[in-house]
């Protein structure tokens, strides 16, 4: 069996929250700390998958693509809620962000994660973003398809409608697949995955799963600048002493 294995540091509570004082750069970090967090777990969950289980031959109609492609459809879900998350934070912590204490922390980014921040605050702040952009349309995706149900029973009713009565019928949308076994292992619904897919490809304009990659990514490159500015929140905060 394997363990996790990382280097143990340390910092006194006390230069991370002042019981007496409430400060909003130490609650800002908090969340990026808590942020950060969430965003590896799903990268841990997308290599496990991907490092664990075969690729399946594309296009086949078995239990194992349908179990394969629905989970990392359910990480794609997850990570737009999640980036969704952050953005909102972002824009919520505003003049944290602009205040010369963060700046002075932000100046230590190398080159590379800079122009990923930048990227990041652009879509956050720039009212002039281009709304078809694909950090613009997450959204959207998020409001109906992954943690707020409320607003999906017309469009998963008319994805549905899409994927299995209006496209020309092939193996995959001959019928609607599922599985019910006797343990969650052997459990799914696979022709729910499969109006997801729809939905997604609809309004991100992909045709195939390479925006669970392209959002992979994204949140390695999230994750990458959080790290960082926790990393010189530290030293920030360290060299107060």
């Amino acid at each position: 069996m394997k363990k996790f294995n990382c280097e143990l540091e340390n910092i006194d509570p006390k230069y991370l929250i002042n019981k007496t004082k409430n400060d909003d750069l130490d609650n800002f970090f908090l969340i990026l700390g808590v942020i950060f967090n969430d965003l590896k777990g799903l990268i841990l969950y997308s290599d496990l998958i991907k490092n664990n289980y075969e690729e399946p031959t594309p296009n086949e109609i078995s239990a194992h693509l349908g179990e394969y492609n629905g989970i990392r459809i359910q990480i794609f879900k997850l990570s737009v809620s999640l980036i969704d998350e952050f953005l909102i934070v972002l824009k919520n912590n505003k003049d944290v962000i602009g205040d010369l204490k963060f700046k002075l922390i932000e100046k230590g980014l190398n080159k590379d994660l800079q122009n990923k921040w930048s990227d990041i605050l652009s879509i956050v702040f720039d009212k002039t973003k281009n709304k078809n952009s694909y950090l613009s349309k997450i959204a959207e995706i998020r409001s109906n398809v992954t943690y707020h149900y409320d607003g999906s029973r017309t469009q998963l009713r008319k994805f549905f409608i899409n994927r299995f009565y209006d496209q020309p019928k092939d193996l995959s949308n001959e019928k609607a697949f599922y599985s019910i076994g006797n343990t969650i292992e052997t459990t799914r619904f696979f022709y729910c995955d499969a109006i997801i897919h729809e939905y997604i490809n609809n309004n991100l304009k992909i045709e195939s799963l390479d925006y669970i990659e392209k959002t992979n990514k994204i949140i390695r490159d999230m994750s990458g600048v959080i790290a960082l500015l926790l990393k010189n929140y530290y030293l920030y905060k360290k060299g107060k002493k």
